[in-house]
């Protein structure tokens, strides 16, 4: 070859290469999990972590919703969201009655003991409120008739969680005049959360602002007051310094919601969410989650992904708390982006993804909707590696995080979270839930056990296997016990038919799902979408304890205790003890006993389903709750006859409620049975 013709041959490949484009000459992105490697390598979550944990309005942190730090948390997540390039970044707002934490303290004889506040509490005056401490034990009216006259006092309280929430021991103390509220731990009483000698905690208490202001001291300091009052009188000055903005008054705080685009332009969803409000720092709950969710929304970029269906990325605020005086008051935020601003995402989110404490030192905790527990226990058993501490699975809605709205309003969900051994009894809303908690490899496994749900909630057919559901329905629906309460017969025949069909088309769809050839897939995953809708709208209910169970459960059970008080005091000689345990079982009553007349039955208000504060609530088909402690009373002091004419009544109206339940179910089934017979 010539010299001539050389340079030809040399040059000319090399001028072709130079009208490449750019991206010719790059090297190729990386893939999600590389990407998500180089994140961490790089920082980028320890530094999004370390930044939130600094917000506070206090030195120790704190974020409430609506708060300053909370709003700067919130702003600062936009302007991540944006740095990585997500589409349609914003704030929306969410109305809360705003409470901002300062500082507590209680003071006696000279020594500050710190002391800690819940949420939406009143603040003292700036001097404090200065008075007598008398100690009111676990603060049921027996132990205020044993403490004797608390008007213009302050009283001392142990928190026993694992019996009741401290609203009943405050609006006790209120009732009695006491002007001020100090609690404190137990630890030879209750063990159920904050029992580090030191501890600081806060939590949504649904405290109502008619109550006295309550602060908390450590179980170590609590010690102290009660062993100063053993010796003799002791007097103390308490303090809380907290603003508050009612929603009525501007009150506001802000969810953020970002896209990344799908390619199938169908409108359909897949959600990831975490809280940025936080008690203290939030290292773990719920920061970790935050960290978590934005370097997947990095990552995701970075790695050039483009899921089918969008990706909505969701931050919400108000997850512990929202609005002073109401029982629902937690997973507000959640509520209002599913049941508020975007109720049109119900049948249209293949999945949320609710992500809770990453990363802790614990066995992985899994919550989710039953349809969704095959895919998921195939994925766990498919990567053991990503789960070095073990795992646990609980195929229920869980009512005590964000998940739950969802699913109550027609959308699968599944939670993720691990903890430390003992988090909740020692670290949970105390100072001590710090960044120092979280294991960044075991908070990466997670990443990756999330992004892989994500990627089956984005792909083929929905992973819903809808046999399970059956199955579940099955055993929650049983035909002798709904008869032998004294529910209607015809109705009772008609629902067990209904499942009955229901568990056949659900059967015969699992058997023909891997038939579906890919051309109908996206019809049938709209199809699966509207049976999800109806199935979990419909069918997913609260007991009185926050328990996710079927709308009939709660009322079966009431019905069935009344009636067994009823039956008990039908006989000639009845005794009192059997019925009054009967009663126990009905609703709440069996905190009735513990407390005044006045408390528990201005307590039952706010649980009604007229309530007009119920907020996530209002999702979960709440019953009447029955008041059965003139009732109650009356078989105490052997007035068994006026007791029956109380109690009948009640169980009349139950019994209604229970046949017009067990009829709604009816009509969800006979709607949800061709949906599914029509998947094919």
């Amino acid at each position: 070859m010539g010299i001539r013709r050389r340079i030809v041959a040399t040059v000319l490949p090399l001028c072709l290469l130079l009208l490449l484009p750019a991206t010719a000459w790059a090297a190729p992105p990386p893939t999600y999990e590389q990407a998500v490697d180089q994140l961490i390598a790089a920082g980028y979550p320890q530094a999004v972590e370390n930044h939130l944990c600094s917000l506070g309005t206090m030195p120790l942190g704190m974020r409430t919703a609506g708060d300053s730090a909370d709003d700067a948390a919130a702003a600062y997540i936009a302007d991540q969201l944006r740095a990585i390039g997500l589409s349609n970044v914003r704030l929306e707002p969410v109305p809360v009655d705003e409470w901002t934490f300062r500082s507590a303290s209680v003071t006696v004889g000279g020594a500050v003991m710190p002391a800690s506040s819940w949420v939406h509490m009143q603040a003292t005056p700036a001097a404090g409120i200065t008075a007598p401490v008398v100690y009111a034990h676990g603060g049921t009216a027996a132990d205020f008739a044993a403490a004797g006259d608390v008007r213009g006092k302050l009283v001392l309280i142990d928190v026993m969680f694992g019996w009741w929430y401290p609203y009943y021991p405050w609006a006790e103390a209120t009732l009695r005049g006491a002007v001020g509220i100090i609690t404190t731990g137990s630890r030879f009483v209750d063990k159920t959360f904050w029992n580090s000698p030191d501890a600081l905690g806060c939590f949504p208490a649904e405290y109502d602002r008619s109550m006295a202001p309550a602060v908390w001291v450590s179980p170590r300091n609590g010690d102290v007051l009660k062993d100063q009052l053993a010796v003799g009188p002791v007097a103390a000055t308490m303090k809380l310094d907290a603003g508050f903005r009612s929603a009525d008054k501007g009150g506001t705080a802000y969810n953020v919601v970002a896209e990344l685009p799908g390619s199938a332009k169908n409108g359909q969803l897949v959600v990831w969410s975490a809280h940025h409000d936080a008690f203290w720092q939030g290292g773990l709950d719920d920061t970790s989650a935050v960290s978590q969710l934005l370097t997947v929304a990095k990552a995701a970029k970075l790695s050039g992904l483009q899921p089918k269906r969008n990706w909505v990325f969701l931050f919400t605020t108000a997850e512990e708390s929202c609005r002073a005086g109401a029982y629902y008051d937690w997973l507000y935020g959640s509520w209002w982006a599913i049941a508020r601003a975007h109720p049109d995402w119900a049948g249209r989110v293949a999945g949320q993804i609710n992500l809770e404490a990453q990363g802790g030192a614990g066995p992985l905790w899994v919550s989710y909707n039953c349809e969704l527990g095959p895919m998921i226990g195939d994925l766990l058993r498919s990567n053991p590696l990503l789960t070095p501490r073990g795992s646990r699975l609980s195929p229920y809605a869980d009512s005590w995080n964000d998940q739950f709205p969802f699913i109550a309003s027609g959308v699968p969900a599944v939670t993720l979270s691990a903890e430390p051994r003992d988090f909740e009894s020692t670290i949970y809303h105390t100072p001590g839930d710090t960044p120092a908690l979280i294991d960044w490899s075991y908070w990466r496994s997670m990443n990756m056990i999330e992004y892989q749900i994500a990627r089956r909630l984005d792909e083929g057919l929905l992973p819903y296997d809808l046999a399970v559901r059956a199955d579940d329905l099955a055993a929650g629906v049983s035909a002798p016990a709904l008869t032998g309460a004294g529910a209607d017969a015809g109705v009772v025949a008609r629902l067990s038919t209904d499942v009955s069909a229901f568990h056949a088309a659900a059967d015969a769809y699992m058997v023909r799902r891997a038939a579906i050839p890919a051309s109908r897939q996206a019809a049938v995953n709209a199809g699966l979408l509207r049976v999800e809708k109806e199935i979990c709208g419909n069918l997913t209910a609260l007991d009185v304890w926050e328990s996710t169970i079927y709308p009939h459960e709660q009322v079966l059970l009431d019905v069935q205790s009344l009636s067994a008080a009823l039956a008990e005091l039908d006989k000639v000689q009845p005794n009192a003890v059997r019925a009054t345990k009967a009663l126990e079982s009905v609703s709440q009553n069996w905190y009735g006993p513990y407390f005044s007349p006045e408390v528990y039955a201005w307590e039952l208000t706010r649980h009604q389903p007229d309530s007009p504060n119920l907020y996530f609530g209002e999702l979960g088909h709440v019953p009447r709750l029955w008041n059965c402690m003139p009732a109650y009373r009356q078989i105490e002091a052997g007035r068994f006859a006026e007791a029956k004419a109380g109690l009948r009544p009640m169980h009349d109206a139950a019994l209604a409620d229970l046949d017009a339940r067990l009829a709604g179910m009816c009509s969800v089934l006979e709607r949800v049975t061709p949906m599914i017979e029509a998947l094919k």
